[in-house]
């Protein structure tokens, strides 16, 4: 016949459970959050709310130097688009191509302003995963090709242009381009600046694994004393 539990047993039994539970439960969400990376990260969509970081220091942003940008963000009717501008001059966030931060990337918090083909490259060059192309315009630009009056092939280049478009043949090239150098991209920079983990990026877990330790030690030796004391008491 199976005896009962005794309150005192219970309520030792109950602790040890509930402080187990918790501390594997701990353990394992400090563990969790350094595999996983947060669903919504908080993202720079269009040019007012990228002027609104910069204003707060939580953003830089960089142009392109000599770029026809600055001048029209200076004289856009807009405040936003000034008050942008401003911040670049005051910083002085101009790049120039040959820079290593166009072709090694900007680094967290940072946005470059340029024509979407080049942010398009330049994304494909960094690496796609971390960074974004903003589908905020600024300007349109349109492109034509203006032919002399008597230019006697000037329909037969117009048709053909036409089906070449039609036929999506540069949106291909283009996308096998961008593959290209972002798989040159992958390749080089596989092994490159490797980041070992360090004490800083699992020290709560240490702690915590600590803690377990040592609650589980107390534990055990309360357990022995309670059950020693019980052992002597029933003698007597």
């Amino acid at each position: 016949m199976k005896q009962p539990i005794s309150s005192g047993k219970s309520v030792l039994l109950g602790c040890w459970l509930f402080l187990s539970t918790m501390m594997t439960l701990c353990y394992s969400a400090l563990l969790l959050s350094y595999l996983t990376l947060p669903l919504n990260m908080e993202t720079i969509r269009n040019f007012e709310e990228l002027s609104k970081a910069v204003q707060l220091g939580k953003y830089r942003c960089f142009v392109e130097k000599g770029s026809a940008i600055g001048i029209s963000f200076r004289e856009s009717k807009q405040e936003h688009f000034r008050l942008l501008f401003e911040n670049v001059e005051r910083n002085n966030w101009f790049l120039k191509r040959s820079d290593d931060m166009l072709r090694k990337g900007l680094g967290k918090n940072t946005a470059f302003i340029s024509h979407r083909s080049i942010l398009e490259i330049l994304n494909a060059m960094w690496g796609s995963d971390a960074y974004e192309v903003s589908e905020d315009v600024f300007a349109s630009v349109n492109y034509g090709i203006a032919g002399r009056k008597d230019f006697c092939c000037i329909h037969i280049l117009s048709k053909e242009l036409s089906r070449i478009e039609a036929s999506h043949l540069r949106e291909q090239m283009r996308k096998n381009v961008f593959l290209k150098l972002n798989t040159a991209h992958e390749s080089l920079n596989k092994y490159n600046d490797p980041s070992p983990i360090t004490y800083e990026n699992i020290k709560d877990l240490i702690l915590i694994l600590i803690s377990g330790y040592l609650i589980a030690s107390v534990a055990f030796l309360a357990e022995i004393v309670y059950f020693n004391v019980n052992k002597k008491r029933k003698r007597f």
